[in-house]
């Protein structure tokens, strides 16, 4: 499957194939092997034991879901590089919910579709 989309006017196009795959060993592998109960963040991001940026955001008018890694191009996507200062493994999964905020903040101003 792919999926296009637009967001502050730039082409985005990606297979879903490889990030599910990517996650189901990155993410999902570990949280299963590890002796941890993993708590729900309070923000748009779905399961326990994911990382910002993977979420749903606000958008003017509506929502948009975003799974994108690494975290760097996403910053640059949204055009913002104070996001930058989030940019390591343990603030994205520890401070996901303040990260969350940080990155809703940049979406709430950008329209869902082209």
């Amino acid at each position: 499957m792919f999926r296009n989309l637009t967001f502050h006017n730039k082409w985005v196009r990606g297979s879903e194939s490889p990030h599910f795959l990517a996650w189901n060993r990155n993410k999902r592998s570990p949280a299963l092997n590890v002796n941890e109960d993993f708590q729900r963040p309070k923000s748009g991001i779905g399961h326990p034991g994911m990382d910002a940026s993977f979420g749903t955001y606000p958008t003017r008018d509506g929502w948009v879901a975003i799974a994108m890694s690494p975290y760097e191009t996403l910053v640059g996507l949204l055009g913002n590089d104070d996001l930058l200062r989030f940019d390591d493994p343990a603030t994205l999964f520890d401070d996901r919910d303040t990260v969350w905020r940080a990155i809703a903040a940049e979406t709430a101003n950008e329209p869902t579709g082209p």
